[in-house]
């Protein structure tokens, strides 16, 4: 089977499984989200330890994606009485330290415990907000997919542009631009069938996923790139790890979380 054919048939179980476990909603979509909550864990703690140097041992990533999950699971048992401002926070806080990272502000720290911790915000806050989010991601997600699509045809025949070459040679500007033009379409279909109510939301949408998936595709590269790997595993054929389709899912839902609740 050629690599071509691996990421389809993968990709398609992938989205179609994501699909179906949104349109549930329940008891599907919080087991879906623990399973992403344990498989992005176990690679994050494998490559802060190649950040360090070192390889983790057989337990530790276990270990880690273990306690992650309690936290995730503590949460959606308390969901109720903890405010939605501490996802906000948190999403801020891990927002800023990745963009002072990228433009080298300041260095990545490469202390495995603060890494372990940032893992914990940077992986579980959003999902968090995606459980929050329930059925609604089943056409929320859809964007991140028309951004990738977008920025991909734009940027391989009329992008000239570099956007972060030392991150990620292939993306350009105007394959960003792309995938917005590519998003706003989608939300002018979203409006259409009455799903979104204002312009408002379908551009604050579009923005979010072009802007803040891509930055979240970056600075997963830029981590991947310090701990001298290609992908976080190789557990989803053709497509590398969990994180790795993740990557912008992780910025986006956080956002689209408040969007929807402010402006919905």
């Amino acid at each position: 089977m050629t690599n071509f054919q691996q990421r389809s048939v993968t990709g398609f179980i992938f989205a179609g499984t994501i699909l179906t476990c949104s349109h549930y909603g329940g008891i599907p979509l919080l087991v879906m989200l623990a399973i992403v909550v344990i498989m992005c864990l176990y690679e994050w703690t494998q490559i802060i330890f190649k950040l360090d140097g070192r390889e983790a041992n057989i337990p530790m990533p276990f270990v880690i994606s273990f306690v992650g999950l309690c936290l995730f699971f503590f949460y959606d048992f308390y969901n109720e009485q903890i405010d939605d401002d501490i996802i906000w926070y948190l999403m801020l806080g891990y927002f800023g330290y990745f963009l002072f990272f990228m433009f080298k502000i300041f260095p990545l720290i490469k202390n495995i415990p603060f890494n372990i911790l940032l893992g914990f915000i940077y992986i579980i806050t959003p999902i968090a907000a995606a459980l929050k989010i329930g059925t609604d991601l089943m056409w929320l997600l859809p964007f991140l997919w028309c951004s990738d699509t977008g920025a991909y045809f734009i940027g391989k025949y009329f992008g000239s542009t570099p956007l972060l070459p030392a991150v990620s040679p292939k993306k350009t500007v105007e394959g960003l631009l792309g995938g917005f033009i590519t998003c706003l379409l989608y939300a002018a279909i979203l409006m259409h069938f009455k799903i979104i109510e204002l312009p408002l939301t379908g551009l604050c949408l579009s923005l979010a996923a072009a802007g803040l998936g891509t930055l979240g595709d970056l600075s997963e590269s830029l981590v991947k790139r310090q701990a001298k790997i290609k992908d976080s595993s190789h557990f989803l054929p053709g497509h590398g790890g969990f994180l790795d389709r993740f990557d912008s899912f992780l910025f986006f839902v956080p956002a689209a979380y408040f969007i929807l609740k402010h402006l919905h």
